[in-house]
């Protein structure tokens, strides 16, 4: 795998401070999105990298926090009868 500017990062600039007593640092470099399916890659690796992506960027896990909305209300007596719940849990288990 090879990545190429400016298609697949993006420039940077910067000074690297490396401490005394160390050996290394770290550099941050925007990587750019890899849209384009590569001639030698087959559809399932294409599908893998971008569900890959996917994950990364947090889409999933927002997807499914929004796919039903609860009002706050909802969400406050919710959490709040979870909390009696446990209460009352460690009470029994207590006695």
């Amino acid at each position: 795998m090879t990545a190429t500017a400016p298609g697949d990062y993006g420039a940077t600039t910067g000074t690297l401070v490396i401490p005394l007593g160390s050996t290394s640092g770290t550099v941050t470099v925007p990587v750019v999105g890899d849209t384009a399916v590569e001639p030698d890659e087959s559809f399932e690796s294409a599908l893998k990298r971008f569900k890959k992506q996917c994950e990364k960027a947090g889409l999933l896990s927002e997807f499914k926090k929004r796919q039903h909305y609860e009002k706050p209300s909802v969400r406050r007596k919710r959490k709040a009868l979870a909390a009696r719940k446990k209460a009352k849990r460690r009470e029994r288990m207590s006695d």
